[in-house]
């Protein structure tokens, strides 16, 4: 069976980085050295990876988690091993296996670890609970602060947090404004976000209309990926005036 020894400083989603090593051992736990003449486990070998603990791959589907399949062991053990992960979490196990193994021992997960979201890149809009009516506000249940790979960016593990007030541009893909020119749609411009997230952000439309969108913006932020709108939702007209 094979053992992983991973690193013990916190990661970064998207960043490549190595683990320590793979160790070839007998069922008792031996290392596969090939002392005292006993058959050395070397040479390349082609090994497959799974996540022992978490999850794998970015959650937007941006990035597929990426390992070194192909390694030359010398002694029993390959060292630096090139492994890419896209989403963050805590905790993270890594298991190592090589199909032509017996494994009559379980091939057995690394040490756990950390990946942290990488840099604040895009926003992502949670849209309306309900359909809302003209005229009436209504919330946007939630604008999320995400990286390039859909992490949300609330610094847990020491990752640099998305906080504070920030001033919000809003792109709607209706038509704005009331069709007899009485009203402007209004938006929550300045919000403050706590942990990458801003919930119930205030918003008041006046023309009624189906499968609209709204999406968020932040000049300050990269959009290597872009904003991310909400779910489609209809706007009610009010009732009968005139």
């Amino acid at each position: 069976y094979l053992t992983v020894a991973a690193p013990t400083l916190i990661q970064t989603a998207g960043a490549e980085f190595n683990l320590t090593s793979i160790t070839a051992k007998d069922r008792y736990g031996n290392v596969a050295d090939g002392a005292n003449s006993a058959s050395e486990y070397a040479g390349v070998k082609t090994l497959s990876y799974t996540l022992g603990v978490g999850t794998a791959n970015a959650p937007n589907g941006s990035g597929t988690d990426s390992y070194t399949t192909s390694v030359t062991f010398a002694n029993g053990v390959v060292s630096n091993v090139a492994t890419t992960l896209y989403r963050a979490q805590s905790n993270v196990m890594i298991v190592a296996g090589d199909s032509n193994l017996a494994n009559n021992t379980a091939n057995v997960e690394s040490n756990s670890f950390h990946v942290n979201h990488s840099a604040v890149d895009y926003l992502d809009v949670t849209g309306v609970a309900a359909d809302p009516t003209v005229g009436t506000a209504f919330n946007l249940q939630a604008i999320t602060a995400k990286d390039r790979y859909g992490n949300t960016a609330d610094g847990v593990n020491g990752a640099t947090v998305y906080e504070g007030a920030k001033t919000m541009v809003y792109i709607f893909s209706g038509t704005a404004d009331a069709p007899n020119g009485t009203a402007t749609d209004a938006y929550t411009t300045s919000v403050t976000f706590t942990g990458g997230v801003v919930s119930n952000v205030s918003t008041t439309l006046y023309r009624a209309q189906s499968s609209v969108t709204i999406n968020a913006d932040d000049a300050a932020l990269s959009n290597n990926t872009a904003n991310s709108a909400s779910a489609a939702f209809n706007i009610k007209h009010a009732a009968v005036d005139y």
